[in-house]
């Protein structure tokens, strides 16, 4: 039996009186005759999951004694689970034949595999790592914090990330991989729990 979480109008005037950055597009009324405010209501209803604000990786080799050990970015997720927690399981797939390897997709001869990892850190400093012994796919519980803390979902993700990504390169550096084109496609599940 789901359990239903309704965040009415007090909620959003308490994160607009909070001064979370999170989301409420308020405008305030001027001085004069008249004056205009405006404000939004937002409700969310149910177990709802968002996963936003993810970018494209291009690892690139300007400088042939370059080394790469780690990209980092910031996104957003946004879990609800009623009244019971904003936790959430995480999946984390990987896409290519060797899991969690980079594969080289411009024919170069010779080339190998480029094992990496991807760790993703919630606002608590919780970390779910997925490598290749982990197989194809990698699951772990995350927290998206305190509902309040939580970027909206219908808001934009800049300025209000809670998760960070990691991906580093195993026993690697540009300096000793082939010429080549190397890729994988990572795809992340949320579910609130």
């Amino acid at each position: 039996m789901k359990t239903l979480r309704t965040l009415a109008l007090a909620t959003v005037v308490s994160v607009g009186v909070l001064g979370s950055t999170s989301a409420v597009a308020v405008t305030q009324g001027n001085l004069g005759s008249t004056s205009t405010g405006i404000f939004d209501i937002t409700l969310i209803k149910g177990e709802l999951a968002r996963v936003w604000g993810l970018k494209d990786v291009e690892l690139v080799d300007a400088n042939s004694d370059s080394n790469f050990d780690t990209y980092t970015s910031s996104f957003c997720i946004f879990a609800n689970k009623g009244l019971q927690s904003n936790d959430f399981d995480l999946s984390i797939t990987s896409a290519s034949s060797t899991p969690f390897s980079l594969k080289d997709i411009s024919g170069t001869q010779g080339a190998t595999d480029i094992a990496y990892t991807v760790k993703i850190t919630d606002s608590a400093s919780t970390e779910l790592v997925a490598e290749n012994a982990d197989g194809a796919t990698k699951t772990g519980r995350l927290n998206a914090g305190s509902l309040l803390s939580q970027p909206l979902p219908g808001g934009v993700c800049t300025g209000n990330e809670n998760m960070d990504l990691e991906i580093a390169l195993v026993n690697s550096s540009f300096t000793s991989i082939q010429t080549g084109t190397y890729t994988d496609k990572i795809t992340l599940l949320v579910q609130p729990k």
